[in-house]
């Protein structure tokens, strides 16, 4: 309902729905069972901290310069800890072993201009491009 919303936006938000539809007490409080939605923001996994950032054919992402980050990628996370995804310099072939989630791979020329893109390249799959010099990972858009 509210996941877009700040904390205190959604409680608040959540509040409101609660009074129009009579459930709220004296002052506002609201009476009966409820739910109260959360929203936390976690920061990004370790191997993917403090990492330079790039804007690549407009996202902005980390770029995996450290072995950690350059070994690892995007495996092991959920999506939603994937953030925006990682620009992995001098790599013109990837792997999706050990994926949670299907990714959308760009491979870029030495001026990150897109030579060729595999859209939704599922879990425990391979991909290359012959001449590419990075390769953009994005967690998959829902189509």
């Amino acid at each position: 309902m509210c996941r877009d919303l700040p904390l205190a936006a959604s409680v608040s938000v959540l509040l409101e729905h609660d009074r129009a539809n009579g459930r709220a007490g004296k002052g506002g409080a609201v009476s009966g069972v409820g739910v109260v939605e959360v929203v936390i923001v976690s920061e990004p996994p370790r191997r993917l901290r403090n990492l330079p950032l790039a804007d690549v054919l407009s996202h902005r992402v980390p770029v995996a310069v450290s072995f950690p980050s350059r070994l690892l990628g995007l495996a092991a996370l959920r999506a939603e800890r994937a953030g925006a995804g990682l620009l992995i310099p001098n790599c013109g072939a990837v792997h999706t072993f050990g994926m949670r989630f299907a990714l959308d791979l760009f491979f870029l020329d030495r001026q990150l201009r897109p030579l060729s893109e595999r859209r939704r390249l599922r879990p425990r799959r391979f991909a290359h491009q012959p001449g590419a010099a990075a390769v953009l990972e994005l967690p998959a858009r829902e189509r």
